[in-house]
């Protein structure tokens, strides 16, 4: 996931690293089935069973999912940037292998045999995404039974669990626990399935999943005791995620995706409770970077690896006590990373005369007349801010229009639209 960040926002290393990691994953990590192993550590492959060895044949669906959706999200971004990918075929095999699960069972699953395609345990939204990633596949490869098997599940997600307010399977510690992950992985897909197929039923559904989701976010700042970490921080927790009904604390963002498509969604419908819920999440995430201010205010987290984020949001002691974290890092930073390349930092709708801060800026002074913006950097920190101007096209690669925006901590700037 967070190769897709780094293609579109990293240097030249990272760019280069990214392709060989995916690469990596789809060749050396890739089964006669079609499959990926869950896990891989660069010279063996390890499956997600809960035994102490891992050595067995149980994988999540979801991992399968993400990697899907994910990798057909980044093909053209690898195209564009001249990389050279040669395994389409085993792009290809991992959809052949999600349309032999559906045909089979007529769901996905959550839990199936890594080498056979059995589904171990069954019934759950754990692969939310597949859906996107066939449509995607479809898009791509031109291949219709991938997106003939897109819109059954589609359907078949949305009767039976979207509509029945239904959204579990993702996290793969929880078992059948209900969960925000593939609440928003669902709202990805239903997203996407518009994007491809333009039928007006997936955006009712996008509506439905949407009220989900934010069902999930935290709408208020708790108040941690002041000799916790997150008090000595000051801490705002507004925008926080709750992962799951089983770990009972809050967390950085949308496990593990950006929450675009709240904004994609905002987009198609004006609706601007999707704008403003994200901004809350999208202001947010970036608090729980562990940075050196923070070390300087809390000398106990001197050897947390700076720049690393945790997912706890702790306003429960479900393990550490209210406020605290533990050491490492987590899920969380691929999040960060992809609100930063999917989400824009400000938001221009000349035609509905809107200017939208999502990012820590401040909008100083707008001129309608002249389309004169200035904004200010109040933090002290320098920023690349990303605009987005509508040009009332909404579509899925709008972050390729961000314009970027250089502003040094302190400095206020004219815009001109």
């Amino acid at each position: 996931m967070i190769t897709e960040a780094f293609l579109i926002d990293g240097n030249a290393l990272s760019k280069e690293r990214s392709a060989k990691n995916l690469k990596f994953m789809l060749t050396e990590n890739q089964v006669a089935s079609g499959f990926l192993y869950g896990c891989h550590d660069g010279v063996k492959g390890y499956s997600d069973g809960f035994d102490e060895s891992r050595d067995n044949n149980m994988i999540l669906i979801r991992k399968n999912a993400d990697a899907l959706y994910f990798i057909m999200k980044e093909l053209p971004i690898l195209e564009s940037l001249g990389f050279k990918v040669d395994y389409k075929e085993n792009v290809k095999a991992l959809a052949d292998a999600f349309v032999r699960l559906w045909e089979r069972y007529g769901q996905f699953g959550q839990f199936i045999d890594l080498y056979t395609g059995d589904i171990l345990v069954g019934n759950s939204l754990s692969s939310s995404t597949a859906i996107g990633g066939l449509a995607l596949a479809c898009e791509f490869f031109g291949i219709e039974k991938y997106g003939q098997v897109a819109k059954e599940s589609c359907d078949y997600y949305y009767e039976n669990y979207t509509k029945k307010g239904i959204t579990n399977g993702g996290p793969g510690e929880i078992f059948a626990a209900c969960d925000s992950e593939s609440a928003s992985g669902i709202l990805d897909s239903f997203i996407t399935m518009y994007n491809v197929f333009k039928d007006e039923k997936y955006l009712s559904y996008a509506k439905s999943a949407a009220n989900q989701v934010l069902s999930w976010v935290m709408n208020y700042d708790f108040i941690f005791p002041k000799d916790s970490l997150f008090g000595k921080w000051n801490i705002k927790t507004c925008g926080s995620v709750f992962a799951n009904v089983q770990n009972k604390h809050s967390a950085p963002g949308y496990c593990t995706l950006s929450g675009d498509s709240l904004f994609e969604l905002y987009r198609l419908t004006g609706n601007d409770i999707y704008l403003k819920s994200l901004r809350y999440t999208a202001h947010n995430i970036t608090s729980y970077l562990i940075t050196e201010d923070k070390k300087k205010i809390t000398p106990e987290i001197k050897d947390h690896i700076t720049n690393t984020m945790n997912e706890r949001v702790e306003t429960s002691d479900w393990l550490e006590p209210v406020g605290e974290i533990f050491k490492g890092s987590c899920w969380c930073e691929a999040s960060d990373a992809l609100t930063y390349s999917e989400v824009p930092g400000l938001y221009i709708d000349k035609d509905k005369d809107i200017v939208f801060p999502i990012d820590h800026i401040e909008i100083a002074d707008v001129d309608k007349d002249s389309w004169q913006i200035k904004v200010k950097n109040p933090t002290k920190y320098d920023m690349k801010l990303k605009v987005f101007i509508e040009n009332g096209n909404p579509r899925i690669n709008y972050t390729r229009d961000f314009k970027i925006i250089n502003m040094n901590k302190g400095e206020t700037v004219n815009i001109t639209v």
